[in-house]
């Protein structure tokens, strides 16, 4: 193959793969359906409306740097329809997201498929080096079909631009082992920093680091100095620091969030308890993530490779295998944690072909034979991932979500309160604007044009989920209109009935004393969703004279969770927007019973239940309780705080 043709080959696989991943990249919007963990708490980090960009990003749990590239993609959005006049201020922007996101959710998943995109292109280089164009060419093919990685590159997560930092840095590692120089360590070690600055796994890639540099002295020997592997690590370091600076500068809150993680990987996930890490991944291995016939293609490439002492088959195993290896301590299981691995795997499959047509029986064959079995062998390591496409694209154009949303906007009445699991619809509801400031909210309430409802959402641990039980008491519901049910819920606490007796008891009193009113059944996408009528009520929430003060939950031996008072806060905020300002009122300060983790929702708290009392022509009780409040707290920030509000409240008196 000529390198003219070569290069024709690289870039039709590269537009295949972009294309692939930009394919329906707009399902489930308006609907958001995914984590999108960096999109939005970049968003957050703008305080559109409220004050000047916050670097800080106050979350740890991964490193900075896509939060970063989502902060920057979301100014450039922003930039484009403020000069295209589709919106003419940063809170009229702020205000479109809100009642509709899809804009800034395809941006963000622009930059993800771009990342997909990239992988493929990185993976045809890597692939020359460990086998030559038939492992290129194949190895990147089998990528840029692989369904599992079309799916994770339409969904903003961490894993996919993490693979692509990946490649990136083992190519310039093998690059660096072959001519070394001091610019070609620094080059890697960069790369490393920008894989670690993405997810914490990525500092795995010093082992390969370490096997390059073992390869290069070997292949080299005096021409690699012993340091330049050295200021490889240094210049990681130096990259992770700069794209995840918070990291060292707020570093309290980052060890704080680091430890949750650990602990929520050495505890597992709520649903799949019990399940080996080996079992699990084993089955995702041999399903369309990668399939049999790749994966015994990939055990003989990458046992080809280093019984031949191959420098780029060592590099590349020396982070396969360890990680791989890490990935099977963790309790808990994700398919998307094996992503980093799936290029290297896919790479190896296509090595493993390329052995075995270098077989002395088969170089015996005509060149058309050969290329024949070339292609049934890729074909045959393609058709798991080829044969699951057709059922991701149901999977995202039709989602149970999405079908019992527009269900209850279409046959319930507005002003209804809704009590939802996780995993269910996605409400518009006023009461989301009560925390945004003043001109977003009026600006988004303007905007809006789906029916409103008061949506209340029962919590989920994956850590302890049976902490959930005081919540699990459908006597606290009793104002609500509608309850629906998530199999993605209900079906984790049916596995166990004996641990969680409080949620069974709770789903079959549901099914005994209210009606069932609606059944989603998914045929593409989602949960098994249930919709039940509470028979009490004839009139919406919203049109009800008076609303009985809401009871407190009745803790268990445990105690508090900290999620008492996000609980409360939002039964109050459905209160006040709906004009049920006494009850806004107790259910602000029953919130203020429990532990308040967070300083945002504890100001909050008070400002709504001050709001309120204001509203209804207590203002000197405001004054008092917000007095009394300030003498007790304990916190002197949140003292400040109080002291400040009750200054603002008497001024305006």
């Amino acid at each position: 193959m000529t390198r003219t043709a070569r290069l024709w080959l690289w870039a039709g696989l590269v537009g295949l793969s972009l294309g692939l991943r930009l394919y329906l990249l707009n399902w489930g919007l308006p609907f958001v359906f995914e984590e999108a963990v960096p999109l939005k708490k970049a968003w957050y980090m703008w305080r559109w409306g409220q004050s000047t960009l916050h670097l800080d990003p106050e979350f740890f749990n991964y490193p900075s740097l896509t939060l970063y590239l989502h902060l920057a993609l979301q100014g450039a959005v922003f930039g484009v329809q403020r000069l295209a006049g589709m919106v003419d201020s940063a809170t009229d922007f702020a205000a479109h997201y809100v009642v509709d996101p899809s804009a800034v959710m395809l941006a963000g998943r622009a930059l993800q498929a771009l990342f997909g995109a990239a992988t493929v292109a990185l993976a045809w280089p890597l692939g020359r080096r460990l086998g030559g164009a038939l492992t290129a060419a194949g190895g990147a093919a089998l990528l840029a079909l692989s369904t599992t990685h079309i799916a994770r590159s339409q969904m903003i997560e961490v894993d996919v631009p993490l693979t692509c930092f990946t490649l990136l840095t083992l190519l310039a590692l093998l690059r660096a082992a072959e001519r070394p120089s001091l610019r070609a360590w620094l080059a890697a070690g960069a790369a490393m920093g920008l894989a670690a600055s993405t997810k914490y796994t990525g500092a795995l890639l010093a082992l390969p680091l370490g096997a390059a540099a073992i390869v290069a002295r070997r292949e080299h020997g005096a021409a690699l100095r012993a340091w330049w592997p050295v200021a490889a690590l240094a210049a990681a370091a130096l990259v992770f620091a700069a794209t995840s600076p918070y990291v060292l500068i707020d570093f309290g809150t980052f060890r704080e969030h680091f430890g949750y993680e650990q602990q929520h990987l050495s505890l597992g996930q709520f649903g799949l308890a019990g399940t080996s890490s080996l079992a699990y991944y084993g089955r995702v291995l041999a399903g369309s993530f990668l399939g049999w016939p790749a994966a015994l293609l990939a055990l003989a490439g990458l046992t080809h490779g280093i019984a031949r002492r191959r420098p780029a088959a060592l590099i590349l195993a020396a982070f396969l295998l360890p990680y791989l290896l890490v990935v099977n301590t963790w309790t808990l299981h994700a398919e998307r944690y094996l992503l980093p691995a799936l290029p290297l795997l896919l790479l190896f499959a296509a090595a493993g072909a390329k052995a075995l047509l270098d077989l002395p029986r088969l170089r015996a064959f005509a060149a058309p034979a050969r290329a024949g079995l070339a292609a049934a062998l890729l074909l045959a390591a393609a058709a798991p991932s080829l044969l699951a496409y057709p059922g991701y694209l149901r999977s995202i154009g039709s989602d149970t979500r999405a079908t019992s949303t527009r269900w209850i906007e279409a046959n319930v009445p507005r002003g209804s309160l809704v009590v939802s699991e996780l995993y269910g619809p996605e409400l518009s509801g006023p009461q989301q604007t009560l925390s945004l400031p003043r001109a977003i909210g009026a600006r988004a309430e303007a905007l809006e044009t789906r029916p409103d409802f008061g949506a209340l959402l029962i919590p989920m641990y994956q850590v302890y989920p049976e902490r959930t039980a005081p919540l699990y008491d459908l006597d606290l519901y009793a104002m609500a209109d509608l309850l629906v049910t998530s199999d993605a819920v209900r079906g984790r606490y049916a596995r166990d009935p004996a641990q969680f007796a409080a949620q069974c008891a709770f789903y079959a009193r549901l099914d005994r004393d209210w009606e069932r009113v609606a059944d989603f059944a998914p045929t593409g996408g989602g949960p098994e969703i249930v919709v039940y009528r509470n028979p009490r009520w004839q009139t919406p929430f919203a049109e009800r004279d008076a609303i009985p003060e809401p009871p407190a939950l009745q803790l268990g031996p445990a105690g508090p969770t900290g999620s008492e008072a996000t609980f409360y806060y939002e039964w109050g905020t459905v209160c006040e927007v709906y004009g049920q300002l006494v009850p806004a009122v107790d259910c602000y300060g029953l919130g203020l019973r429990y532990p308040v983790p967070r300083d945002s929702l504890y100001r909050a708290l008070v400002l709504r239940r001050a709001a309120c009392l204001i509203d209804l022509g207590r203002g000197q009780d405001a004054l008092l309780w917000l007095e009394g409040l300030a003498r007790a707290e304990q916190e002197p920030a949140r003292a400040d705080y109080l002291r400040w509000l009750r200054g603002q409240v008497e001024s305006n008196l």
